[in-house]
This record gives structure tokens, C-alpha cells and sequence, in this order.
């Protein structure tokens, strides 16, 4: 199919927003902690002005790819290092488990993993990076951090939401 790429663009666009508005999602722990993070940095900000992304852009059987997939996929369609420069984000929260972290050296070449002090290793990372803003994060996924236990929970939260 030709099509015009401003035009597939836009389409994509218009189902991103009806997908946002749509709310199904809004109860799972990933978009539970990314409405949360962003309301905390965003007090004054319009409701639901974040985007969201994916490292690996697709699935394969509902699961994270095959190693060779996810490399094929990664290296031929490089795309979120393209949207984070379009989109000049003041903050990239990345919700990975340490099973990403190659995935994420393979991304961003030379990326650095800082322990943020106070906190286990594998909870959170500050990451730096020529390609990303100065204050960049790493932590578990919600759900993993959900399914742990309270004290880390609430040390997350305490983190990301001082009082």
C-alpha cells in the first residue's frame, strides 16, 4: 500500500488518542503509576499531557520477543531514541526489570545505570545518556514493584512523591 507518511502519521495519532480516552487500560499498574508520576511533575499540567512508548515496538505471542526477533525488530526500526529527540522530554521514565537493561544498552549505547542512593539495586536507576535529559529513571515495572513487598512500595513512593 502507498500511502503519504504525514497522513499514516496522522492516523496513528487520532488511534493514540482515542486508545488514551478510551480508558480500558487506566486500572493496570503500568498507566496507575505513569497518571500518578505525571500528575506529581505536572500539577499544573494538562490532564493526560505525557506520552508513552514502548522500548521493544511489538510482541510476539502476547510476550516480549524472541532475543532474535526483538533484535531484528530493534535494529531495523531504531524508532525511540528517534521520538524521545523529536519530542524533547524534560523526563523519560523507562518501566523495566533488569531483563531490560541489555535491551537498553543495546538502545542507547554507553548508557550508564546510577543506583539512586537509599534504594536496593533493581528498584531504580537514575540513567544517563547523550541521547536522553539530564534526569532520567529506571525503576522496576509497577506490576513487579506492586507484587513486592510494602517497605519498598512505600520507599517508591515516598521517592517519587514527597510530601
Amino acid at each position: 500500500m502507498n500511502r503519504d507518511p504525514r497522513e499514516a502519521v496522522q492516523e496513528l495519532q487520532r488511534e493514540y488518542i482515542a486508545f488514551r480516552r478510551e480508558g480500558r487500560w487506566e486500572h493496570t499498574p503500568f498507566w496507575r503509576a505513569a497518571r500518578i508520576i505525571y500528575d506529581r511533575l505536572n500539577v499544573d499540567g494538562p490532564e493526560g499531557g505525557y506520552m508513552t512508548s514502548n522500548l521493544i515496538k511489538l510482541d510476539q505471542n502476547n510476550s516480549r520477543p524472541s532475543p532474535e526477533v526483538e533484535e531484528i525488530v530493534c535494529t531495523a526500526f531504531p524508532l525511540l531514541p528517534h521520538e524521545i529527540t523529536a519530542l524533547q522530554p524534560d523526563v523519560v521514565i523507562f518501566f523495566t526489570g533488569p531483563s531490560y537493561d541489555g535491551r537498553l544498552k543495546r538502545t542507547f549505547p554507553k548508557v550508564v545505570f546510577e543506583p539512586v542512593e537509599g534504594l536496593a539495586p533493581h528498584v531504580l536507576y537514575r540513567i544517563r545518556h547523550e541521547q536522553l535529559p539530564y534526569f532520567r529513571t529506571a525503576p522496576t515495572t509497577p506490576a513487579t514493584r506492586y507484587a513486592g513487598g510494602r517497605q519498598r512500595r512505600r520507599r517508591l513512593i515516598r521517592w517519587w512523591m514527597p510530601s
